[in-house]
């Protein structure tokens, strides 16, 4: 399924990159796109599923630059999880973009290893920055920070990714995170391939 999904992504992209005017796009001039370029079994494919042509004719409604930026965070997403999968982790090392850095990865490891329904950052931008999981257990150690200076953008990367989202803002130093469970799923991916 996650082949057929990231190719009906890059199709669509495809046909974006072509019909940069939104009025010169819909789900029949794609349909007919896939013809052209000799896509004809994905047309079947998409023809008995109209949710999905009512989404594609809605995602193709907006502007190009909204397409390709969606488009770009779920590419760089799938590159970062080949990243780590043998076999086909050179491929996507040579394609990929963006850095996951290694103390992104053990973060999440480290909080989906907590089984904590939050955790809190203190002191961000500060010397004395701590990630801690909320409610506090004996026992749990916070995330040992290895980059402090790049925690920030860390957790932002992870954000992008969906795996983690800002459940708060608790004073003007110290945030609040939840996990996802797409951010729960990489991480034991991670885990299983590293």
């Amino acid at each position: 399924m996650l082949m057929e999904t990231a190719t009906l992504f890059s199709l669509l992209a495809m046909y974006a990159q072509e019909k940069r005017d939104k009025k010169t796009r819909s789900v029949g001039g794609f349909q007919d796109w896939l013809i052209i370029h000799d896509f004809g079994k994905i047309k079947e494919g998409l023809s008995k599923n109209s949710a999905i042509l009512l989404q594609i004719d809605e995602f193709l409604q907006t502007g190009f630059e909204n397409i390709n930026a969606k488009l770009e965070v779920i590419e760089n997403s799938v590159i970062k999880i080949a990243e780590r999968m043998e076999g086909v982790d050179r491929i996507a090392a040579s394609s990929s973009q963006d850095e996951l850095s290694d103390q992104a990865i053990k973060l999440l490891q480290w909080f989906e290893a907590t089984n904590q329904p939050e955790m809190v950052v203190a002191g961000l931008g500060e010397d004395r920055v701590a990630v801690i999981i909320y409610p506090m257990i004996n026992g749990v150690k916070g995330f040992e920070i290895e980059e402090a200076r790049f925690l920030k953008d860390d957790l932002e990367m992870i954000m992008t990714y969906g795996w983690i989202t800002q459940s708060s803002a608790g004073s003007t130093d110290s945030l609040t995170f939840a996990l996802t469970r797409l951010g729960a799923r990489a991480a034991k991916q991670f885990s299983s391939t590293t």
